[in-house]
């Protein structure tokens, strides 16, 4: 399945408590999306690789794109915790938040 794509500058970020840390999120279509990383512009495939693979799991994903980068999003149901740390951290190619 291929990842929705918006403008960055569509959406309006906020911040929640999950009830171990303050996450960021945006509402999309009667969703819920946790922010998990970020990818600079140079490294726009391996966003939607990402993000790719995060749906062949079961995760809903989002991405958002800027003119810096881009920004991948995930239902906050998923349920499994590997959709949120799916990211190659060691890669140098995105930053993960936890």
């Amino acid at each position: 399945m291929l990842p929705s794509v918006l403008s960055e500058s569509c959406l309006e970020p906020f911040r929640f408590y999950d009830g171990h840390q303050v996450q960021e999120a945006v509402f999309v279509q009667k969703a819920f999306y946790r922010y998990v990383a970020s990818f600079s512009s140079v490294h726009r495939q391996q966003a939607y690789d990402t993000s790719i693979s995060l749906a062949n799991q079961g995760c809903h994903t989002l991405l958002t794109a800027s003119k810096v980068g881009y920004r991948l999003w995930v239902d906050v149901r998923c349920q499994d915790n590997s959709c949120h740390n799916s990211c190659p951290q060691d890669s140098g190619l995105c930053q993960v938040r936890s």
